[in-house]
Protein backbone atom coordinates (compact mmCIF):
# COMPACT_ATOMS: atom_id res chain seq x y z
CA UNK A 1 0.00 0.00 0.00
CA UNK A 2 1.68 3.26 -1.10
CA UNK A 3 0.17 5.23 1.77
CA UNK A 4 2.11 3.11 4.28
CA UNK A 5 5.48 3.86 2.67
CA UNK A 6 7.57 6.69 4.03
CA UNK A 7 7.22 9.90 1.95
CA UNK A 8 10.77 9.58 0.58
CA UNK A 9 10.05 6.31 -1.24
CA UNK A 10 8.14 6.30 -4.49
CA UNK A 11 7.93 2.57 -5.17
CA UNK A 12 6.20 -0.11 -3.22
CA UNK A 13 8.27 -3.09 -2.16
CA UNK A 14 6.96 -6.32 -3.69
CA UNK A 15 7.72 -9.74 -2.28
CA UNK A 16 6.85 -13.07 -3.84
CA UNK A 17 6.23 -15.96 -1.50
CA UNK A 18 5.99 -19.59 -2.48
CA UNK A 19 4.15 -21.77 -0.02
CA UNK A 20 5.47 -25.31 0.08
CA UNK A 21 4.67 -28.12 2.49
CA UNK A 22 7.19 -28.42 5.27
CA UNK A 23 7.28 -32.18 4.89
CA UNK A 24 5.20 -35.22 5.56
CA UNK A 25 3.96 -35.76 9.12
CA UNK A 26 5.03 -39.40 8.99
CA UNK A 27 7.88 -41.68 8.00
CA UNK A 28 7.86 -45.35 7.01
CA UNK A 29 10.69 -47.74 6.29
CA UNK A 30 10.15 -51.33 5.20
CA UNK A 31 12.75 -54.06 5.34
CA UNK A 32 12.25 -57.73 4.55
CA UNK A 33 14.64 -60.46 5.57
CA UNK A 34 14.46 -64.16 6.43
CA UNK A 35 10.68 -64.43 6.19
CA UNK A 36 10.04 -61.35 8.32
CA UNK A 37 8.81 -57.93 7.23
CA UNK A 38 9.72 -55.03 9.53
CA UNK A 39 7.90 -51.75 9.04
CA UNK A 40 9.21 -48.80 11.05
CA UNK A 41 6.53 -46.16 11.58
CA UNK A 42 7.18 -42.66 12.91
CA UNK A 43 5.24 -39.43 13.28
CA UNK A 44 1.50 -39.16 12.75
CA UNK A 45 -0.17 -41.64 10.44
CA UNK A 46 -3.17 -39.47 9.60
CA UNK A 47 -5.52 -39.46 6.61
CA UNK A 48 -2.71 -38.23 4.34
CA UNK A 49 -0.75 -41.41 5.13
CA UNK A 50 -3.41 -43.90 4.00
CA UNK A 51 -2.14 -44.34 0.43
CA UNK A 52 1.60 -44.60 1.24
CA UNK A 53 0.80 -46.92 4.17
CA UNK A 54 -1.32 -49.11 1.92
CA UNK A 55 1.44 -49.21 -0.72
CA UNK A 56 4.04 -50.37 1.81
CA UNK A 57 1.69 -53.00 3.18
CA UNK A 58 0.85 -54.19 -0.35
CA UNK A 59 4.55 -54.98 -0.71
CA UNK A 60 4.30 -57.01 2.49
CA UNK A 61 1.26 -58.91 1.17
CA UNK A 62 3.11 -59.74 -2.05
CA UNK A 63 6.03 -61.19 -0.05
CA UNK A 64 3.76 -63.31 2.22
CA UNK A 65 6.16 -63.20 5.20
CA UNK A 66 5.86 -65.43 8.26
CA UNK A 67 6.05 -62.31 10.47
CA UNK A 68 5.01 -58.69 10.15
CA UNK A 69 6.68 -56.52 12.78
CA UNK A 70 5.34 -52.99 13.16
CA UNK A 71 7.94 -50.87 14.96
CA UNK A 72 5.85 -48.08 16.48
CA UNK A 73 8.19 -46.63 19.10
CA UNK A 74 8.31 -43.27 17.26
CA UNK A 75 4.66 -43.32 16.13
CA UNK A 76 2.65 -40.62 17.88
CA UNK A 77 -0.78 -41.35 16.38
CA UNK A 78 -2.59 -43.72 14.08
CA UNK A 79 -5.79 -42.63 12.34
CA UNK A 80 -8.72 -45.01 12.14
CA UNK A 81 -8.37 -44.94 8.35
CA UNK A 82 -4.80 -46.26 8.59
CA UNK A 83 -5.99 -48.76 11.17
CA UNK A 84 -8.56 -50.04 8.69
CA UNK A 85 -5.76 -50.55 6.17
CA UNK A 86 -4.07 -52.71 8.79
CA UNK A 87 -7.29 -54.73 9.27
CA UNK A 88 -7.46 -55.31 5.51
CA UNK A 89 -3.81 -56.41 5.38
CA UNK A 90 -4.24 -58.70 8.37
CA UNK A 91 -7.10 -60.43 6.54
CA UNK A 92 -5.06 -60.74 3.34
CA UNK A 93 -2.00 -62.18 5.09
CA UNK A 94 -3.99 -64.99 6.65
CA UNK A 95 -3.38 -67.12 9.70
CA UNK A 96 0.16 -68.15 8.76
CA UNK A 97 1.57 -64.67 9.40
CA UNK A 98 2.18 -63.48 12.95
CA UNK A 99 1.76 -59.73 13.43
CA UNK A 100 3.69 -57.97 16.17
CA UNK A 101 3.21 -54.35 17.24
CA UNK A 102 6.26 -53.10 19.12
CA UNK A 103 6.26 -50.22 21.64
CA UNK A 104 2.81 -48.83 20.80
CA UNK A 105 1.68 -45.83 22.86
CA UNK A 106 -1.77 -45.60 24.46
CA UNK A 107 -3.29 -43.71 21.53
CA UNK A 108 -2.14 -46.29 18.98
CA UNK A 109 -3.33 -49.12 21.24
CA UNK A 110 -6.69 -47.36 21.54
CA UNK A 111 -7.16 -47.28 17.77
CA UNK A 112 -6.16 -50.95 17.48
CA UNK A 113 -8.63 -51.76 20.23
CA UNK A 114 -11.44 -49.75 18.60
CA UNK A 115 -10.89 -51.69 15.38
CA UNK A 116 -10.81 -55.00 17.29
CA UNK A 117 -7.26 -55.76 16.14
CA UNK A 118 -5.81 -56.44 19.58
CA UNK A 119 -7.01 -60.04 19.43
CA UNK A 120 -5.17 -60.60 16.14
CA UNK A 121 -1.81 -58.97 16.92
CA UNK A 122 0.79 -59.46 19.62
CA UNK A 123 1.80 -56.34 21.53
CA UNK A 124 5.44 -56.22 22.61
CA UNK A 125 7.40 -53.67 24.61
CA UNK A 126 10.65 -54.12 22.70
CA UNK A 127 11.85 -55.34 19.30
CA UNK A 128 14.17 -57.72 21.15
CA UNK A 129 11.07 -59.66 22.28
CA UNK A 130 10.10 -60.61 18.71
CA UNK A 131 10.72 -64.34 18.33
CA UNK A 132 12.96 -65.48 15.46
CA UNK A 133 11.22 -66.75 12.33
CA UNK A 134 11.09 -70.50 12.01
Amino acid sequence: NPRLLPPSQKEELRVRVRIAPAGLPFDMRLSMQDGAARLMLAGNLDESAVLPFRQELDRVIAAQPKQLVLLTEDLQSLSKECGRVLVFVQNRLGLDTDIYVVAANDEVRGVLSDLELLDDVTLLDSADAVPPTA
